[in-house]
């Protein structure tokens, strides 16, 4: 393997990566906040791909107005997700994590189900949002796709600490986990900041969907492998960690364009599980996850 394949496979790796750390970012969200893990996520990136090419091929839109659409459309859709997959269960025993995994699992299916109803089953391709020719730097060629999904990722990290660290907001949402009831005696309704973290998720799947589109194609069935990378790349970096999951994203996606060079790509969905397995059980909370106490 020659270092221009080397540079080549890197920043295709770095620019998926963009992508898997924004999904990450969206099972984090709820998570900080709730504590529950939220698979409904890959209903979300998938509609993200399909809204994509119904908005640029069907109705014939500008990119920047269909990406603007399907944030906000799958921003509803989490909230959606919320009020009739989370809500009925939150506060009803025991075991309500383990249900909610269940039950937002349950909601993807029937999701993705009603996609392949109205949009089929074939894979569709979706035109790029990058137009020009790549940019050759030093030799190697940059696909202006791959910048622009790592400039996403870059905008919206620092967005997010910026929020998290420096508004009412951001204070709100990271105190809502660890004591709701304090929340609620601040003034804040905590139905409200769980509805919002499950909107912010949404926006950020349906973002990463649209980004990934172009690279992947669009389909009822695409968000099965990207949900998988986008819980690695969290579970990797850290549960609960904004900054952890970032660097996950990239790990997972450095691993997913490697390997297929170095193995097959056959295995690349076991390698990245089986990396997941090998940080957990050194660090069983990610790399930068944050360990809990509790009293017994």
């Amino acid at each position: 393997m020659d270092i221009q394949t080397v540079l080549v496979s890197l920043q295709s790796g770095i620019g998926l990566g963009s992508v898997y750390a924004l999904l990450a970012l969206s099972f984090t969200v709820v998570y900080s906040a709730t504590g529950y893990f939220h698979l409904g996520v890959g209903a979300f990136v998938t509609l993200g791909t399909v809204l994509a090419y119904v908005g640029v091929v069907d109705l014939s839109l500008p990119w920047p107005l269909t990406i603007l659409a399907t944030v906000v459309l799958v921003g509803l859709l989490g909230v959606l997700s919320e009020l009739i997959a989370v809500r009925p269960i939150r506060g009803r025993g025991a075991h309500e994590t383990f249900s909610v995994l269940v039950s937002t699992l349950a909601f993807m299916i029937v999701v993705q189900s009603v996609i392949e109803v109205f949009f089929g089953s074939q894979d569709q391709t979706v035109p790029t949002y990058a137009g020009g020719a790549a940019i050759v730097l030093f030799g190697v060629p940059i696909r202006q796709i791959y910048v622009i999904m790592i400039s996403v990722l870059v905008v919206v990290a620092v967005a997010f600490e910026l929020v998290m660290r420096r508004t009412d907001v951001g204070r709100v949402l990271r105190a809502a986990h660890d004591d709701p009831t304090g929340v609620e005696l601040l003034g804040v309704r905590f139905d409200r900041v769980v509805l919002l973290t499950f909107g912010f998720a949404g926006a950020l799947a349906g973002l990463a969907g649209t980004l990934i589109a172009p690279v992947s194609y669009a389909s009822p069935f695409v968000g099965n492998d990207l949900l998988i990378y986008g819980f690695a790349a969290m579970a990797i970096g850290g549960f609960g960690s904004f900054a952890g999951t970032v660097l996950g994203g990239l790990i997972v996606g450095i691993v997913v364009a490697f390997e297929p060079i170095l193995l097959s790509a056959y295995l690349t969905g076991p390698i990245v599980l089986l990396l997941v397995l090998v940080v957990l059980l050194v660090r069983p909370t990610g790399l930068f996850g944050r360990r809990t106490l509790r009293e017994v």
